[in-house]
């Protein structure tokens, strides 16, 4: 994962709080937990220097997509400064 970052030129390293988002394109129509594909795809961020530990996602999205050949994840990963009374609000509406 490091060496294809580096090629795109998509290097960031980051020690802030984060939002990570995941969209996750398999390759058939097989049933999937998505949960169980998050936490490589977390480690291997982790292994590659984007962030120093998974302890800084706190925020964290996971969807499937449509189903495309070959399967394909989409990851944002984005710098947050967390507002305690936005997580109350959150919980309030999670909608909005």
């Amino acid at each position: 994962m490091r060496n294809r970052m580096l090629e795109r030129k998509a290097w960031y390293y980051s020690e802030n709080y984060l939002h990570l988002r995941l969209l996750f394109c398999f390759h058939d129509a097989r049933l999937r937990d998505l949960d169980d594909h998050v936490k490589p795809i977390q480690d291997a961020l982790k292994q590659a220097g984007v962030y120093k530990d998974d302890t800084q996602v706190k925020i964290l999205e996971a969807r499937e997509g449509p189903k495309v050949k070959p399967g394909v994840c989409y990851i944002w990963l984005d710098e947050i400064f967390p507002d305690p009374m936005g997580n109350l609000r959150w919980i309030q509406n999670p909608v909005g």
